[in-house]
């Protein structure tokens, strides 16, 4: 399937980085704050993002999208490939917002901290949700892509795969 839904705008907002404190946070919010501006996103839309269906491109760029402070962003289920619709090809013209003050404000809490977390484990209001596999969640037989085996005191497991599925599925609780 080629092209574009009709309307649609191409935007690449990359991928979180693997380690950031507050302030690294608060400066990638600001750099993707001005790549949604000069697609012409204000923050006073709903922005649906679009990959190839996989979610690959779309959830982490939806993510980013949250770290500047875009408080309306959703995934098409089934990107393009979903897409019954006529699709368009060539180049679009970006229409940037010039006007001042745009409604984005970052929000840093889009990605919490090593810090954050540590000093909040006991913090009965935050869920840890581990989504790797649950050898790799036990540490029985992790990914030996992994730097470190288990899971952070506390987390639940739910392997990402299952969230697919559609059906349902307890949260092994880990133990203390």
């Amino acid at each position: 399937m080629r092209g574009h839904i009709p309307g649609s705008r191409p935007l690449v907002l990359g991928s979180p980085p693997p380690a950031a404190d507050e302030e690294s946070a608060r400066a990638l919010a600001h750099e993707i704050a001005l790549r949604l501006r000069r697609h012409g996103i204000t923050g006073r839309e709903r922005l649906v993002l679009v990959d190839r269906g996989d979610g690959m491109g779309a959830m982490p760029a939806a993510q980013m999208a949250e770290l500047a402070g875009h408080p309306s962003v959703a995934i098409l289920l089934g990107g393009i490939a979903g897409w019954e619709g006529d699709l368009e090809e060539g180049a679009v013209e970006l229409e940037p917002v010039r006007e001042a003050g745009a409604d984005l404000e970052a929000n840093p809490q889009a990605f919490p901290t090593r810090q954050e977390l540590a000093t909040r484990l006991a913090d009965a209001t935050l869920t840890i949700l581990d989504v790797r596999t649950p050898d790799e969640y036990t540490g029985r037989r992790g990914n030996q892509c992994d730097p470190r085996q288990g899971h952070i005191p506390g987390a639940r497991n739910l392997d990402v795969g299952e969230l697919f599925e559609g059906r349902p599925t307890c949260f092994a609780r880990a133990s203390p």
